[in-house]
């Protein structure tokens, strides 16, 4: 009788190994280089719900993750020696997903809000954000004084945190207002630029070139807030 209790015994903690072995099935790399591995719970467009190998619920905001592998458990069935490229019993394989990755980056927005710095001082600013593509322009138009306007592409070249650092390359056109005796001063201007966005406060600088009535080349600046409609 004791012999049948220890079996019992033996057989539920092998099959507890097995469930647990077998629930490892997502990897999560975070944008700090974290890495947690194991079931997930639940997942929606604000974070994931992963219960780890460790026994441990941890619940991640969407925005702080890099990315999200989901895979499969495979198992060797056929006893003895398993061939080289066979995982062995118990063994989680992990393999890409074959649906899309959801990452806040990858989802298309527009942005408005204002700056002030080139081509017309206090201007507004409308820009439209895809993955790691978006385009930002300011426009300004104030009779007798000043008119301008601007378009930049964007890249993101880096995160760190909240933190995008764009390339970016702008064109674009300012005319002032001299009033009589003066003349007006224009100039038509393309350039690179970089830009550092941080919860949608910008700041953008580059140095340009161009035409009109002022020496090449000239610096090109923005400081000013956009707010993202994700």
């Amino acid at each position: 009788m004791l012999k049948h209790i220890f079996l019992v015994l033996a057989l539920s903690v092998s099959l507890a190994l097995v469930a647990q072995s077998a629930s490892a099935q997502a990897r999560i790399v975070t944008v700090t280089g974290g890495v947690y591995s194991g079931t997930i719970l639940s997942e929606d467009s604000k974070d994931v719900r992963i219960r780890t190998t460790d026994s441990l619920d941890i619940t991640i905001p969407r925005e702080k993750i890099e990315s999200v592998s989901y895979g499969k458990v495979t198992r060797n069935v056929t006893g003895g020696h398993a061939p080289a490229d066979v995982p062995t019993q118990n063994t989680v394989v992990y393999e890409p997903a074959p649906r899309p990755i959801f990452t806040r980056q990858d989802e298309p927005h527009w942005s408005f809000g204002a700056a002030l710095g080139t081509p017309a001082g206090i201007q507004p600013v409308l820009g439209y954000h895809s993955g790691e593509w978006g385009v930002r322009a300011s426009a300004m138009l104030i009779p007798d004084a000043v008119a301008g306007l601007q378009v930049g592409m964007m890249k993101r070249i880096a995160t760190t945190g909240h933190l995008d650092i764009n390339a970016m390359l702008i064109s674009g056109f300012s005319v002032f207002r001299g009033g009589y005796p003066y003349y007006d001063q224009t100039w038509l201007y393309a350039g690179p630029a970089l830009s550092l966005d941080l919860f949608g406060i910008y700041a953008e600088g580059g140095l340009t070139l161009g035409i009109g009535d002022f020496s090449n080349p000239q610096l090109a600046v923005q400081h000013g807030y956009a707010y993202h409609f994700r």
